[in-house]
């Protein structure tokens, strides 16, 4: 059991968070593997940021733990240089400039101060740093909050909905910058409900409703739950059918395209192949994430 909790950056064990009668996390249990990029996912009120702020220590959970590095986080001495957290809002004073608010964060965590000028040249905001915080957009604003959890150059980051407002070249500029620190073997941990952006940024995803989990895994396993598909074009299509339910895929003929579902686009253009069936078109038209995404909450209601 201790070298499966050394193993993971964060562990959540059986997280539990009661607000009265309304249970907002419900034995939550998952683990987020060092060096990737896991997404948090669930639709609004499925208790995502409850959770993170109990997986950093911002809240008390009722019931379960967790561990930073194989750590209780409750049992861990604070280190920007470990754990860096961006939790919606900022807590920034709109009077005060973004350098300001930066440098009162460094202070508390005894973080040098050139260490300011480096993260807001790092998220794009070193133009705006005098700037006072009320004039930001939503955007900007994200990108300092990123740049508080950036402070002490962390070997995990916890973002909640770090894309919210930003404009496609600010969702591309986060996406590029996780990937980099990632490449650099850290970890990062985020929640977000954009998901077709989410299917290009994670490698793993944890997807939660209602407080609970319904899966835990890679993101090419979570869009294989909508089964594999494939859509052919070929001057037989009656010959190509045949062959395919041979070999145990399930067909449909449309106009003009044979959809094959069991197999992948591999498989199809192998069997193709070795039966001489020539083709015109082959394309893969797996399950999009908010299909899956959605198939799976949807169920968890319906429970």
């Amino acid at each position: 059991m201790t070298n499966e909790l050394t193993e993971a950056a964060i562990t959540v064990e059986g997280l539990t968070k009661r607000y009265g009668e309304l249970v907002a996390v419900d034995d939550l249990s998952f683990s987020v593997r060092p060096g990737s990029v896991t997404g948090f996912l669930g639709p609004n009120g499925a208790g995502k940021t409850t959770a993170l702020k109990a997986i950093v220590g911002i809240a008390r959970p009722t019931a379960g733990r967790a561990l930073i590095d194989g750590t209780p986080v409750e049992a861990a001495r604070p280190d920007a240089g470990r754990l860096g957290v961006y939790i919606e809002p900022t807590g920034a004073h709109p009077g005060r400039s973004a350098r300001n608010h930066l440098r009162s964060l460094a202070a508390l965590a005894d973080l040098p101060a050139d260490r300011i000028d480096e993260v807001l040249e790092s998220v794009g905001l070193e133009e705006a740093a005098g700037l006072r915080v009320g004039t930001y957009s939503t955007g900007m604003r994200q990108r300092l909050g990123l740049a508080s959890a950036l402070l002490g150059d962390p070997d995990i980051l916890v973002l909640d909905e770090p894309l919210n407002g930003l404009d496609p070249q600010g969702i591309r500029w986060v996406r590029t910058f996780l990937r980099e620190r990632v490449a650099d073997g850290r970890t990062v941990l985020l929640s977000s409900h954009v998901l077709t952006e989410a299917a290009q940024t994670v490698d793993d995803v944890v997807v939660i409703n209602r407080g609970r989990l319904v899966f835990e895994g890679a993101m090419t396993d979570l869009t294989r739950l909508g089964g594999s598909r494939v859509l052919v074009r070929t001057p037989t299509p009656e010959r190509l059918a045949a062959v395919a339910r041979d070999a145990g895929g399930r067909v449909e003929l449309q106009a003009g395209r044979v959809l094959i579902e069991g197999m992948d686009a591999t498989q199809v253009g192998e069997l193709a192949h070795r039966e001489r069936v020539l083709l015109q078109e082959l394309a893969s038209d797996d399950a999009s994430l908010e299909q899956v995404f959605f198939s799976l909450t949807e169920e968890v209601e319906a429970a």
